[in-house]
């Protein structure tokens, strides 16, 4: 399940500008559910032709940066650290431009640096999220596999002894619409969550 998490993740983070349903995803998933960045962390996303340094070549803005989604929010205000440039370009920006003031040796300079991004962009990755998420509701997950499956085993069993399939048919296009209501009550939410943005 993690590789097949990865590669997906991967295929999300190379087109992540190209579709926005996969965008909104991959932004909700950084942001309001895992509250992570990238695979591993904030440098997978150099895999991205937007965000990959060689980008600012072509005059990309998100050259060298992340996707919004990555910065974390100001505490009590709702307004990002940094918004537009993307997280980690627009912390190096910072560090360019205070360096002077900043008195210290090469090492005290990076510590710093380190410390400033960690402040504004998630540093977990989020396959590293994802399995922390599946331990803190591991019981959740086993009790829906498990009343899923009886109601499977029930409705295969009602299935073969009943002469009225009919009705076995409308509770199955009953758990289709639930599914299909559960998908359009994520996107919604995506939807509103993407609203806030703008």
């Amino acid at each position: 399940i993690k590789s097949q998490a990865t590669g997906g993740f991967q295929a999300f983070i190379i087109h992540y500008r190209e579709d926005p349903d996969q965008q909104n995803l991959i932004d909700w998933i950084q942001e309001d559910w895992l509250q992570c960045c990238g695979i591993e962390g904030p440098k997978d996303w150099d895999r991205n032709n937007y965000f990959n340094c060689s980008s600012s070549d072509i005059g990309s803005r998100e050259a060298c940066g992340v996707p919004f989604s990555c910065c974390k929010r100001k505490p009590n205000t709702g307004e990002r650290s940094i918004y537009e440039r993307g997280c980690l370009r627009a912390g190096e920006e910072w560090l360019e431009l205070n360096l002077v003031s900043v008195v210290g040796t090469v090492v005290s300079t990076m510590v710093l640096q380190n410390f400033e991004v960690a402040k504004v962009i998630y540093e977990k990755g989020c396959i590293q999220a994802g399995e922390e998420w599946v331990e803190r509701n591991l019981l959740a997950i086993v009790t829906g596999a498990v009343a899923t499956a009886f109601a499977q085993c029930y409705l295969s069993i009602d299935a073969t002894f009943s002469a009225n399939c009919v009705l076995i048919q409308q509770s199955l296009s009953y758990f289709q619409i639930l599914g299909i209501c559960f998908a359009q009550n994520l996107r919604v939410d995506i939807f509103a969550q993407k609203a806030k943005w703008h």
